[in-house]
């Protein structure tokens, strides 16, 4: 079974990406309706062509399911993601590797990707979501904040 995961993504730094994901949805229109609406909003009017659409496989559903997109929307859904972190940015940044309906089978996709040959001799962090389907995020817009301290200046953090 096919749903729409729609993100919208722009540089934050040099080489160092932000993503907002907005959703996970049953069909493509759905998904394409929610980017008019949402280029009008603050922090997203900044980069109105930065929306994407990518097309999501529920793993563990097949094709010959019971299951049809109308009946997986409001349903939880967990997604896998690879995280990465930006140390020089103090920024974090994911990568959905798949959908699953339930912990269970996305936690075994989990244990399947770190046991893979490539993954025992990096630092890979693998986080697992639980989403609504058709439920859309970050629908008041954001605000671009930026952090920058001086590398000579001492700061006290406790105040």
């Amino acid at each position: 079974m096919i749903i729409y995961y729609l993100y919208h993504e722009y540089e934050l730094y040099e080489n160092c990406m932000e993503r907002k994901d907005i959703g996970l949805f049953v069909s493509e229109a759905e998904a394409k309706e929610l980017i008019c609406k949402y280029k009008k909003l603050p922090g997203f009017e900044d980069y109105p062509e930065n929306f994407y659409i990518q097309e999501i496989t529920i793993d563990d559903l097949k094709e010959d399911s019971s299951e049809t997109s109308q009946s997986m929307n409001n349903k939880d859904i967990y997604a896998v993601y690879e995280v990465k972190y930006y140390r020089e940015h103090d920024q974090e940044c994911g990568d959905l590797l798949g959908c699953f309906t339930t912990l269970s089978k996305a936690e075994s996709f989990v244990e399947t990707i770190k046991s893979k040959p490539m993954c025992k001799d990096i630092d890979i962090y693998i986080e697992i979501s639980e989403q609504k389907v058709g439920l859309a995020g970050w629908c008041y817009g954001f605000k671009k904040s930026y952090y920058v301290m001086d590398e000579n200046a001492s700061y006290d953090w406790n105040n």
